[in-house]
């Protein structure tokens, strides 16, 4: 019986840890959408309009367009 308890506190235990590392990953990516996006506006002052969205195989992405320089960025939210 012990020895099955142990196995399911490390199974338990590296299920905790994946779902903390799936996480930090989207926190991480969120963060870095954020300052793509810096409030709506591009570094060179224009500001970021819609172009068009791209569709992947289980998910979407939109890219914007300076209206000023003509940079683009890909975002996986709809701003």
């Amino acid at each position: 019986m012990r020895d099955i308890l142990k196995e399911i506190i490390g199974i338990v235990v590296i299920a905790a840890l994946f779902f903390v590392f799936l996480w930090a990953i989207s926190t991480a990516m969120t963060i870095k959408e954020d300052k793509l996006w810096n409030g709506g506006r591009c570094i060179c002052g224009g500001t970021w309009e819609y172009e068009q969205a791209v569709g992947h195989r289980s998910d979407t992405s939109y890219i914007y367009v300076c209206n000023d320089c003509g940079k683009r960025i890909e975002l996986n939210e709809m701003r």
